[in-house]
Parts: structure tokens; sequence; C-alpha cells
């Protein structure tokens, strides 16, 4: 702060910051939030579909293409204390017993058996062993469950869709975690933690159909750069809401905020319902985002670089 008050200029990331820097030491700083680089971008349909099928090869996920196919959610944590994966546990939960009531009386269903038949679509039991897998852990139903599956028929506006919710990172509390998800022996969601390359972190983004984020800061003055990058792609999120969220995720606009995990539960059920055709609210975030989105280099150029030029 001493030494804040002696500079030519400040930045921060929120304006929460800038009114705690102010208030606190009376510096003034200018705000300038973080954006996503070029390589954080939205892809066509028909990109984001072959590179979901790519991803289902390389990180042996079930089945991610037809009219029937699961969603794809991604959250990316470091498992630190700020993150509370608890309220993911209890919201699949939910999710995965009101996906089973949806999955009986909309339509007509499919029931199979796991083990000793052919596969389903979405095979909560795949095998991560092997060690060329960039797979960490995965969380699914037993070898021996039932899996209760949609026919094509059931793909109409009540349709709630199966999930594959992917967590990338590592951390301390990776394991803690992903062993209660083992736990839960979930029928219509499979959770999967996996390590990404640099690279293939951005296209599984542009690729995913819903954004997660659990972050929350500890100084409650900045914003997390993960739904910045989700954002970047095109993605719309559900964040767990905190004192500044609001400068970064635009209730019902860019995504939803959510304070625990029955309201996570609700908003999913709210984008994803009738997926992937008939979900027009989700449609309508991606849309959004796609021309609300600013680059870092033009929010640099607009917001920061004129206080350079005297030099």
């Amino acid at each position: 702060g001493a030494f804040g008050r002696l500079a030519y200029a400040n930045l921060c990331v929120t304006h929460a910051m800038s009114a705690d820097l102010h208030s606190r030491w009376r510096i003034k700083a200018r705000v300038l939030h973080d954006a996503p680089p070029p390589r954080f971008r939205a892809r066509s349909v028909k990109q984001r579909d072959e590179l979901l099928c790519e991803f289902a090869v390389k990180l042996r996920l079930p089945q991610l293409a037809g009219a029937t196919r699961p969603a794809v959610l991604v959250s990316s944590t470091s498992w630190g204390d700020d993150e509370d994966f608890g309220l993911l546990l209890d919201a699949v939960q939910r999710y995965d017993r009101l996906t089973a009531i949806a999955s009986v009386t909309s339509s007509p269903v499919t029931v199979r058996r796991l083990s000793g038949r052919r596969r389903p679509s979405l095979t909560p039991s795949e095998s991560s062993s092997g060690a060329s897998s960039p797979m960490r852990r995965d969380s699914a139903s037993s070898t021996d469950s039932d899996f209760l599956g949609g026919t094509p028929s059931s793909v109409d506006a009540n349709r709630l869709p199966p999930l594959v919710v992917i967590i990338t990172g590592r951390g301390e509390r990776q394991d803690h975690y992903m062993a209660r998800f083992d736990e839960l022996r979930l029928l219509h969601v499979v959770v999967r933690s996996v390590w990404l390359s640099a690279a293939d972190y951005p296209r599984l983004l542009a690729a995913a159909d819903l954004g997660l984020s659990f972050h929350t800061s500890s100084s409650g003055l900045d914003l997390p750069m993960k739904v910045v990058d989700m954002f970047g792609c095109a993605l719309p999120v559900c964040a767990v809401d905190f004192n500044c969220l609001a400068e970064l995720v635009v209730d019902g606009k860019n995504g939803f905020v959510f304070s625990d995990a029955n309201q996570l539960c609700d908003q999913m059920q709210v984008l994803l319902r009738g997926f992937p055709s008939h979900c027009k609210k989700l449609h309508y975030m991606r849309e959004f985002l796609q021309k609300a989105t600013t680059r870092w280099d033009d929010h640099w150029n607009k917001n920061a670089r004129g206080l350079f030029q005297p030099f």
C-alpha cells in the first residue's frame, strides 16, 4: 500500500479491489478485468462434435456422439480449501435420482446390464487402467449395476440427459473427493478426474456443454480465471457465489450463480432439460458469450495501454 501510493498509476483486477485499495490506502487504481487469450475460443457445432469424439477416445470416456449423448460438464481445480466439491457431490446425487424419474415417466426406456453384454453408449464402468491413459481417477456405478438409458424417442423437451463430469487438475484433496464420488454408485452420472496438456485444456472447454466453478476468493476481491477461460470458449458457467462474482458472471445471461447444492442441481435441470436440441436457455447463453466476450489484446488496448504512452 505504501509503495502503491508512490506509483505513477495502479491497475487491479476488480472494482471490489479498487474500492478496497482506495478505502485502506487512498490508492486510485484503474480496473483491468482479466480477459481470455486467443487460444480460448469458441468452435462451430461440427468442430465441437469432432472434439468430443476425440476426447471420448483419448480420455476413455463414454460415447459422446448422437442425439441421446450425455451432456459434458467441465470444472478445473487445484483441489484446494477454497473450492468445496461437496456441493458437486450433493448436486449430482440429486440429479441422478431426478434423471431416473424423468426417464421412467417421460418416455419408454431401455434397461441394459453392464456386465456380460454389449455396453450402452454411456458406460459408467469404463476401465480407467492403462499407463498411457491421461485419466487420474473415475467415479461411476459398479460394473454389475443397471444403466437406465433413454431410447431415441426420449429426446424431447422433458429429457434430462446423463452427465459426464470432467474435473481437470491435481491437488491435495483430489483422492479424498474422488473416493466420495466412487461411493455414490451413480447410474446416470460419470465423474472423471483427468490431467490435460496446456494444448488440450482450451479444446476441452470449447467442446463441453456447461462449465462449473466452485472457486470462492479468500480475499473476496479477485475473480476465477477458469471462468474467464470458459467464457472465452463461449461455455456457459454455473458458479458458486461470493463477494465480487457479479463483475464476471451475469446471472441468467452468461451463466447462473448458486449458493448451495440444491440450487446448482436446479440450474443444471433448467439448462439441460431437453438436451441437446431443446435447451433454449443454454443455447441463449452460448450465443450471448460469442457476442459479448472481449479478448485480452483488445481489452488491454482499450483500458490500460494509454497509461504507458507518456513513456
